[in-house]
């Protein structure tokens, strides 16, 4: 009942809220498994023949004159490093927003289990290594903070949330080599985070932070945030081109939800 309310939802605001595309998207994934390559490339190929370029979360949010297009990544799973030739033969640019608890206890069962049930992927369940994570990194993608344990913020004691936050900082920074600079909350709609948190990231040195709220594209991309749609490997290019097009501010703004999915 849930999918097909979803769906009439979507179905109306194609209908009657279908714009252009707007010049700088963000779009997101979760695992690459590499049976959705091809997906994921016809993704690559069909935004470049839109005119769209691949570019890093402070080349999006500066604007300028070209299409722009953001490419990331949430969570955590060894797809991203076996992709790594996938995306250098499509010379594309993506940001890994990551989750360090299930690098740092890879090899607990429990642990990783209970991680993976908690942002609902059913597939193979194997996270980054160290050596590996690292190499996302050396091979010019951006590695960005999705907290340590993928919990739903807003829902936490504010020191417990910010703790989480500066735990994954402090893991990242050991395991690249780097400090992150950008950063996306666990699940990302506006339910998620909160005001306060938001303030306490910017002044912990994030460039931007990111949400994951599909429909909002025509929002635009503030300085300091960045708007993600999440697109869907399992469905066709046009369904997702859509859901780019689709101007859902309004319904999100009123509801809290989403109106493409």
């Amino acid at each position: 009942m849930k999918r097909a309310v979803q769906l009439l939802i979507r179905r109306i605001h194609v209908a009657i809220a279908k714009r252009t595309i707007p010049e700088r998207i963000g779009i997101y994934f979760h695992a690459l498994e590499s049976q959705h390559w091809d997906c994921f490339g016809a993704c690559i190929t069909t935004l470049r023949q839109l005119g769209y370029e691949f570019v890093s979360p402070d080349e999006l949010v500066r604007g300028g004159s070209r299409l722009s297009a953001f490419v990331s990544f949430d969570d955590n799973y060894h797809s991203w490093y076996e992709a790594l030739p996938l995306l250098d033969s499509l010379k594309c640019q993506a940001t890994f927003y990551v989750n360090t608890l299930p690098t740092l206890n890879g090899s607990n069962t429990e642990v990783i289990n209970h991680y993976y049930d908690r942002v609902r992927h059913a597939g193979r369940r194997i996270a980054l290594s160290r050596i590996e994570l690292r190499s996302l990194r050396e091979a010019g993608h951006t590695i960005g903070n999705h907290t340590h344990s993928h919990r739903v913020l807003s829902q936490m004691a504010f020191d417990e949330a910010i703790q989480d936050i500066r735990l994954a900082n402090d893991h990242l920074s050991e395991l690249t080599g780097a400090v992150p600079e950008h950063f996306s909350y666990p699940f990302g709609m506006r339910r998620h985070f909160t005001a306060e948190l938001r303030s306490e990231c910017l002044a912990m040195g994030f460039s931007t932070i990111a949400n994951a709220i599909p429909g909002v594209q025509h929002r635009g991309q503030r300085a300091d945030a960045i708007n993600r749609t999440v697109w869907l490997l399992d469905a066709p290019v046009e369904y997702n081109i859509e859901n780019l097009s689709v101007d859902g501010r309004l319904f999100e703004r009123l509801t809290g939800r989403s109106a493409v999915t």
